[in-house]
C-alpha cells in the first residue's frame, strides 16, 4: 500500500485587525485566517495576553468563545495561538 500523505502543517495566521477600540460594555469576535486554507489542523486556543486597566484593580476585558468584552478602561493584548504553534495577536 501507499504511504500515508504528508500533514499539511499550519503556516501562518493573521489577525483581521490589530487594534480594536470598543466602549465599556461592547464585544468584538475575534476574526482570524490560517495558512494554508486546507491545512489538516486549524483548532486554535485564543486567550488574554495582558491586560492594563486604567484604574487599578479593574478587570480590563473577559473573554468567551472567541468574543472579547469590554469590561473597564484600558488595554488588553488578545493571542490567537495554533496547534502548530503559529501565533498572531490583537
Amino acid at each position: 500500500p501507499p504511504p500515508p500523505p504528508e500533514p499539511i502543517h499550519v503556516e501562518s495566521i493573521t489577525s483581521e485587525v490589530t487594534k480594536v477600540t470598543r466602549e465599556i460594555g461592547g464585544d468584538y469576535r475575534i476574526v482570524y485566517k490560517i495558512l494554508p486554507e486546507n491545512a489538516d489542523d486549524k483548532s486554535v486556543v485564543i486567550k488574554i495576553e495582558s491586560m492594563t486597566p486604567e484604574n487599578e484593580g479593574e478587570t480590563v476585558v473577559s473573554l468567551k468563545d472567541g468574543v472579547v468584552y469590554t469590561l473597564a478602561l484600558g488595554k488588553a493584548v488578545v493571542s490567537i495561538t495554533t496547534n502548530d504553534e503559529r501565533s498572531g495577536h490583537c
